[in-house]
């Protein structure tokens, strides 16, 4: 039994995916006003929906959340436990961990130092380095941040002084990954310059110069450029590639199937037949390609 619930999320974009396919997904809502057309806007629509149940069911599936964030678990502490699996995994930082064996937290607990844990290989659970928690039901409370990513497909570069000022907008092409993306913002704050990039194809490199059109494929812009110098917060299609083509995939495969999905053929004399798994009688969740590379994200849960 998989006890593990998650929450709703969307691990792509709409202009990934629609690259992927090779359809028509328009702009969307530009400026207050949506001026694609009605099929644009049929494609735009099914893409997001499809991608958003997709990428929880992955989350599901794997038994973890994907994207960092802030998470907020409450633990039952026993006299012989040290270990504590989390669900936002790998753990990238404790906030908070506090015991109270009453389990009401509203003044009587004592919060535990940095000292007195780390994290498993793997970021996987949380490991008292000795047993002194108070026991009790829901005795523990930790708020940590976990996750393989902080966003699905915007990247943050710090880069050099840019000629000239990149707009919000603007496409950009990786001049040594030929990776390329669109401009979701450019600041410069305390003298350092970042760059957030939404990934549309490829994957950029930390330290390449970028190149900006006004479309994808447009002509570069003159007068505007910038070099990047590292990389403050990588997106999950970047990071974790594979995870963003098993979104793809069950994408391609709904939006083509979009009213016979369930079906393994398309009616004929003896009408259509629901496809089924090979070796049961469970019905198919995801494509074998799929479960290839979701399998390999899978997390595992044990005793709580």
């Amino acid at each position: 039994m998989n006890p593990y619930v998650s929450p709703p999320v969307m691990l792509s974009s709409v202009e990934k995916i629609a690259y992927y396919i090779g359809v028509d997904a328009g702009q969307g809502w530009v400026s207050g006003i949506n001026s694609d057309t009605q099929d644009q806007r049929d494609v735009r629509r099914s893409i997001i929906q499809w991608a958003t149940a997709l990428s929880t069911s992955f989350q599901q599936y794997c038994s973890r959340n994907f994207l960092i964030q802030q998470y907020e678990q409450y633990f039952d502490v026993a006299y012989d436990r040290q270990e504590y699996f989390v669900a936002g995994v790998p753990m990238q930082a404790v906030i908070l961990l506090e015991n109270d064996p009453l389990g009401l937290f509203q003044g009587g607990q004592w919060i535990a130092q940095n000292n007195m844990y780390h994290f498993s290989q793997g970021g996987y659970s949380l490991q008292m380095i000795t047993n002194l928690l108070m026991p009790g039901p829901n005795a523990m409370h930790l708020v940590y941040l976990g996750g393989l990513a902080v966003d699905p497909v915007n990247t943050t570069f710090t880069i050099s002084a840019p000629t000239g000022t990149p707009a919000p907008g603007m496409y950009v092409l990786g001049l040594t990954s030929f990776a390329q993306g669109q401009v979701v913002s450019y600041a410069v704050i305390d003298g350092i310059y970042t760059l957030v990039i939404a990934n549309i194809f490829g994957i950029f490199r930390a330290t390449e110069t970028f190149q900006f059109m006004s479309s994808l494929y447009g002509q570069a812009i003159t007068g505007i450029s910038a070099t990047g110098t590292g990389i403050l917060f990588q997106s999950l299609c970047e990071a974790f590639p594979d995870l963003d083509l098993a979104v793809s995939i069950e994408a391609r495969y709904n939006l083509k199937h979009l009213s016979d999905f369930e079906n393994q053929t398309d009616g004929g004399r003896y009408g259509s037949e629901r496809r089924k798994l090979d070796n049961n009688s469970a019905i198919v969740t995801f494509q074998p390609e799929t479960c290839a590379i979701l399998d390999r994200y899978r997390r595992i849960l044990g005793s709580t």
